[in-house]
């Protein structure tokens, strides 16, 4: 009898560890260096979030737990507080105060039970805290993101971090009488820069967020709505929070243009998935002509009397020096204090700093805040994050080729500037803007640890829009142009007008103390398009930029052949075959490619040698080639 009554409380035991369960998106991975905070609040938190699809499977199950990872400690009172919520900002269905023992850990926490009803439109799980500025209380997996899943507090509202590189949101919900077989679709991040013509290989990722091993599945690729392609996935053990990484086929796209890109996860562990809704992820590449040319501006503040400044420029030109990439550098006298050089163009740059402290040297590239740095767009001038944020600029989209045009004559010192733009793409942006830069290089002066021969270069002598922001662009669509234009006289010398007459008076200068000669072979005009918005955080980044010197012309590649390709309208499309693909070059509204026996074949699948006939759609006329792959 005693016998008996061990085994049954036995089966007991096991059958309730088969039903507790744990519900997140995160992998499980922290570490003391993965923290960080968001914005530039004190109230810090983050939370993961459940949809409508997902709580109606869910209805029934019991969250009576939270566990979370937090990066510090040190919040008031070295507390924190969980929540359950419909809405992050409203009244919460469940709250708890509770102590952080330790930081860079799993913390397990119990809860007031909330039973899931299935009618939530959404549901937020999470923590939120009070921490000193100083402090980074945030954890995440740094795995790929995922999309309308995981939240911060961030300025005042709660925002979802897909695309900032975090991965998933530490934290989990802890349930009971909770089975499932369920996996999550990653998106497949392909909002980078593409070129017609280069081959690529994209990767995806897929993770088990349901309670059972993943064995097996099916995953179907489909390309610009051609035939799918269905790989079985088998002889897998992923466990709860594993993560698998997929491969798409190498594409290369012999044609400039959009390219949609779907992967769909069926026949989960041989059956349906417990929620659906989640396993299928659809993204849009953009390739961009085989030649396109793209520059990236590097702005650095420095000061004549900042003494880590030589330093900084020293790090600057290592970089530029090392990278393969296009770089055009613009060095703004502010962030110190004005210098003989400081125009009030360079103070209001100033703004990239954000709310925080003003300081030399620092750097920014493309007016862009990478989170990985900073907050905003201004960071330290190490090498390493120099380099860093260029790779990072490099693989994002330019949206538009430059053409600038300069000319000066030596007798009237007229110089006529005009600056073309194309939109390859839509702009990201719902205001763009158009803005034009003057500097010069070789400038002999005055650098603390420098002495009186110090040379400065890059120096920004004025913006010759007249506005340090620019010029709004009217919509900024794929296929327009729009050109700037501007014809004035080169003064002999430029005047610092970061200075008033009081600044000059309490430091016993003149006018004559802020003025440099302008020396013609050594100036520059740089000329750029923009995102535009009030934001000191991310909502400037330049696009493209381009850069010749006074008196010369410089035309970015790829500029010429897509205007030459709007104009050409009567021309029939070329089929081209390239490394087994085929692809269509002209004006046409779709085609398809067939094997000699009639089969369909995928259209950016990689061909087998052999003979097929390509059909092409020219906006009701349609074409019939024959095209041998060899």
């Amino acid at each position: 009898m005693k016998r008996f009554i061990l085994l049954f409380f036995a089966m007991c035991s096991i059958a309730t560890g088969i039903h507790a369960s744990k519900f997140g998106y995160t992998d499980g991975t922290y570490s003391r260096t993965n923290i960080f905070r968001m914005g530039s609040t004190t109230k810090q938190g983050m939370a993961i979030r459940l949809s409508h699809e997902k709580l109606e499977r869910m209805k029934g199950v019991t969250i009576n737990g939270i566990e979370a990872v937090f990066g510090t400690r040190n919040t008031t009172n070295k507390q924190a507080t969980l929540f359950i919520s419909t809405n992050p900002d409203g009244t919460p269905l469940v709250e708890k105060t509770i102590d952080i023992s330790k930081a860079a850990s799993w913390l397990s926490f119990d809860i007031d039970p909330y039973t899931i009803t299935g009618e939530e439109e959404e549901l937020y799980i999470g923590y939120y805290a009070e921490v000193g500025t100083t402090y980074l209380l945030l954890s995440c997996d740094y795995s790929k993101d995922i999309k309308g899943c995981c939240y911060a507090y961030k300025d005042g509202q709660w925002t979802d971090i897909y695309g900032y590189g975090f991965g998933a949101v530490n934290i989990k919900a802890v349930t009971s009488d909770y089975t499932a077989t369920d996996m999550l679709a990653k998106p497949l991040k392909l909002d980078g820069y593409f070129k017609a013509g280069t081959p690529y290989i994209y990767e995806g990722q897929i993770i088990n967020i349901g309670t059972e091993n993943i064995n097996s599945f099916d995953i179907t690729l489909t390309m610009d709505n051609g035939e799918g392609m269905t790989n079985s996935i088998t002889g897998l053990d992923i466990p709860q929070g594993g993560t698998y990484e997929y491969t798409l086929p190498e594409t290369t796209a012999l044609k400039s243009g959009k390219m949609v890109v779907k992967a769909e996860i069926t026949n989960v562990n041989g059956g349906e998935d417990f929620d659906s809704s989640d396993n299928s992820t659809e993204s849009e590449l953009f390739f961009y002509p085989e030649e396109m040319e793209r520059s990236i501006m590097l702005e650095g503040f420095t000061g004549q009397d900042c003494s880590n400044c030589p330093a900084g420029h020293l790090h600057i030109n290592n970089v530029v020096e090392a990278s393969s990439e296009n770089i055009v550098e613009v060095m703004h006298h502010s962030g110190y204090y004005p210098d003989i050089f400081t125009m009030d163009e360079d103070l209001d740059y100033t703004f990239f700093f954000g709310s925080g402290s003003v300081y030399t040297p620092a750097v920014m590239v493309n007016r862009t805040a990478f989170p990985a740095l900073s907050d905003v767009p201004t960071f330290n001038t190490e090498e390493d994050n120099i380099s860093w944020a260029i790779n990072e600029a490099a693989n994002t989209q330019p949206y538009v080729s430059l053409k600038l045009e300069t000319s000066y004559d030596q007798e009237s010192r007229e110089v006529n500037v005009s600056v073309e733009a194309y939109a390859h793409n839509d702009l990201p942006s719902e205001k763009n803007i158009i803005n034009v830069f003057m500097t010069q290089d070789n400038i002999l002066a005055n650098q603390t640890n420098g002495g009186s021969s110090y040379n400065h270069s890059a120096v920004l002598r004025g913006v010759l829009t007249g506005n340090s922001w620019g010029l709004l662009l009217p919509n900024g669509k794929a296929g327009e142009r729009h050109t700037w234009s501007k014809t004035f006289t080169l003064p002999e010398e430029i005047t610092s007008s970061g200075w008033t007459e009081s600044m000059l008076e309490s430091a016993g200068m003149t006018k004559d103390d802020v003025t440099i000669p302008v020396v013609v072979d050594d100036m520059n005009i740089i000329a750029y398009v923009a995102a535009y918005e009030n934001s000191n955080t991310n909502g400037n980044y330049i696009y493209n930029c381009v850069k010749a010197k006074l008196g010369e012309s410089y035309e970015q590649d790829g500029f010429a052949t897509s205007i030459k390709g709007i104009e050409r309208e009567d021309s029939a499309p070329e089929v081209k075959i390239k490394d087994g693909q085929i692809a269509v070059v002209g004006d046409y509204k779709d085609y398809s490619v067939y094997g000699i026996s009639g089969r369909a074949m995928a259209k950016n699948g990689r061909l087998m040698p052999g003979l097929y006939i390509v059909k092409i759609d020219c906006n009701g006329k349609n074409i019939t080639k024959k095209v041998l792959v060899r």
